[in-house]
């Protein structure tokens, strides 16, 4: 049998590895099925994605039990790994790709032999730190140009607006990393920041619009008699939803397509039950409402999965738009609306 007949349930994937540190050329090896192969390579894969409360994105990828011999001396020299991932039904599609901060190897369970690759968005040995000096009235905007032109810290967006009109009033020598400056220009702006493969987001979390780039809802009974599903529609929300502090968290079937970026996604969940938060007693803290269209902007996605496992989810924090419109910029800090 060459694919699986039941939807949402083969898996396709391609990991394909690089001996370059920025991931240029033909990969060294690549590793790869869409096909139903009970036996297959076992590989699993941990990606965390986060704009809040973390600005640093991580990748887990864990190859068991490699015995070509010149595919394994691809892997333990791999510099830059792209991950493919997804379901027969919907194609393999990229979900990471970056540098590889470690390659670790170890014996697990007595019998397993896993190769290990521990990945960062943005390798510190090839990040250049700063050290030069401006004089007073030099916009925010302008420190931000001059970081983004060192390596592994170009923007993924424009330097935002709102910096042109922040400005030092002294002279200022910048010295170290540019992470506690991305930083320190964030929080003064109520921006947010963090590092991806690619580059620096720095800017709101504010959605662009209302209207959702992506509707999830729980899976419709088999024998649903009602209207016809909607084909903009993904009915792939595993479980119940759980409101946190200041939106939902969910869980769906894996999909590449949640990433963090900027503008933000904003997704909005359908037709499906949310579990409220469990308030603690006997004091009860401010907890932001749930939004009345249940439309949250992505702040941090977790793709998690096993070949040999029986689902890949996308685990997503959800933050309500008056959250990241009022909050970030600190008019709920005082617990009022």
């Amino acid at each position: 049998m060459s694919a699986s007949t039941i939807p949402w349930w083969g898996k396709a994937y391609e990991l394909a590895l690089y001996t370059t540190p920025d991931g240029s050329g033909s990969p060294g090896a690549i590793l790869t099925s869409s096909a139903w192969e009970p036996e297959a390579l076992r590989m699993t894969f941990d990606i965390s994605q986060s704009a809040i409360p973390s600005p640093w994105w991580f990748a887990d990828i864990c190859v068991y039990n490699m015995n070509d011999s010149s595919v394994a001396n691809v892997l333990v020299n791999a510099q830059w790994v792209i991950l493919k991932a997804g379901y027969q039904s919907t194609g393999a599609q990229t979900i990471w790709s970056g540098p590889v901060l470690q390659v670790l190897y170890e014996r697990e369970d007595v019998v397993d032999y896993k190769v290990t690759f521990h990945c960062l968005a943005t390798d510190p040995k090839t990040s250049r730190a700063l050290n030069f000096n401006v004089g007073k009235q030099i916009r925010q905007a302008q420190v931000v140009a001059a970081m983004a032109g060192l390596k592994g810290y170009q923007l993924t967006t424009p330097v935002p607006s709102q910096l042109n009109d922040q400005k030092y009033i002294r002279g200022k020598t910048f010295f170290g990393t540019p992470d506690k400056y991305f930083g320190q220009i964030a929080d003064s702006n109520y921006m947010q920041w963090f590092k991806t493969p690619q580059g620096v987001g720095i800017g709101h979390l504010d959605a662009p619009s209302n209207t959702p780039d992506i509707v999830y809802s729980s899976p419709l009974p088999i024998n649903w008699q009602g209207a016809a599903p909607s084909n903009t529609t993904s009915y792939t929300i595993m479980g119940s939803p759980q409101q946190n502090d200041c939106g939902v968290d969910f869980e769906v079937l894996l999909d590449p397509r949640l990433i963090v970026k900027l503008p933000p996604l904003l997704v909005r969940i359908d037709n499906t039950i949310i579990r409220q938060i469990t308030l603690p007693f006997p004091q009860s803290s401010f907890v932001m409402p749930l939004d009345a269209d249940n439309s949250y902007v992505v702040a941090a996605v977790r793709h998690v999965g096993d070949t040999r496992g029986n689902i890949w989810a996308s685990q997503v924090k959800g933050y309500s738009r008056a959250y990241t419109q009022g909050a970030l910029r600190g008019i709920f800090l005082t617990g009022k609306t």
